[in-house]
């Protein structure tokens, strides 16, 4: 029996800077590639994967903006039936995002899912004990970074934009938002210089003028075990289970956090209910 404890989770660890003149701020992340989740690169449409693998790394880059005890939902709904996106960012540290099987499985482009009609984005953020905003807004950008981006200015009323970028196995992320007193334009300015300076591989230089504020911490490893839903499934009738043990059926379980399905054969089944134990297995 293998057991992996929540200790042993990767953390991942980005940067808060501020400009020299104190008026913008900015969230960096650097993540490796072979961090994105499993179910995201097993997505079957490479451009649809690329889509989702930019949000998750701007999910990543939205973690800087919260403290242990909030949170940031965001659920996007886009044309046609059960075609929907859905990013949880916790304040605990771990950011995710999850397609539905329908959407997951199309051999079609965003921009050709689209077809000129507008798709929802829905955000909840905040925490139980100070409360919650929702706003809803719609959307016919294809690009992640924009579609991000026009949220936090037209719900949030923040100048704010994103942009990601690969390099050499890693993907590199970075949040760009506006404090008072920044200059009109001052945001994109820089979103600008650093596309220019990432195209030419100098990027360090640029950021040397800013000044480092602190580091926050995450991960894109969900903390679901077998065996943490195999307690679930006892929570089950009993008699159920029984009659799948005996009709030598198994079970399935599905994460809600990160689609990870686990599977109980009906030995597994006796196991649990004989008290015995299983093999742990973790999402990685």
């Amino acid at each position: 029996m293998v057991i992996v404890g929540s200790e042993d989770m990767k953390n991942l660890t980005g940067k808060k800077y501020l400009t020299a003149n104190k008026t913008v701020r900015i969230y960096k992340v650097e993540i490796p590639c072979a961090s994105v989740p499993s179910h995201v690169t097993n997505y079957s449409n490479d451009e649809f994967k690329l889509f989702c693998t930019k949000l998750l790394i701007s999910g990543c880059s939205m973690k800087g903006l919260l403290n242990d005890y909030q949170r940031i939902s965001i659920r996007m709904k886009f044309p046609g039936t059960s075609n929907t996106i859905s990013i949880s960012i916790e304040g605990s540290g771990f950011v995710n995002i999850l397609a539905s099987e329908r959407l997951a499985s199309l051999e079609t482009s965003v921009s050709k899912l689209m077809r000129k009609k507008e798709a929802i984005l829905t955000a909840t953020q905040g925490s139980n004990n100070f409360g919650q905003s929702t706003s809803t807004i719609p959307f016919n950008e294809t690009d992640p970074d924009k579609i991000i981006q026009n949220y936090f200015q037209q719900s949030e009323q923040i100048d704010t934009a994103f942009y990601t970028h690969s390099f050499k196995g890693h993907w590199i992320g970075y949040m760009v938002q506006a404090l008072p007193g920044a200059d009109v334009g001052e945001v994109e300015k820089i979103i600008s210089n650093l596309k220019s300076s990432h195209s030419e591989g100098h990027w360090q230089q640029f950021e040397a003028d800013w000044l480092f504020l602190t580091n926050f911490f995450f991960t894109t490893e969900c903390y679901c075990t077998k065996e943490m839903y195999g307690q679930l499934l006892l929570s089950w009738s009993h008699t159920d289970l029984i009659e799948s043990i005996e009709n030598r059926r198994s079970e399935e379980m599905v994460c809600t956090s990160c689609g990870k399905k686990y599977h109980y054969t009906p030995e597994e089944l006796s196991l649990l209910l004989g008290r015995g134990s299983i093999t742990h297995e973790r999402n990685i």
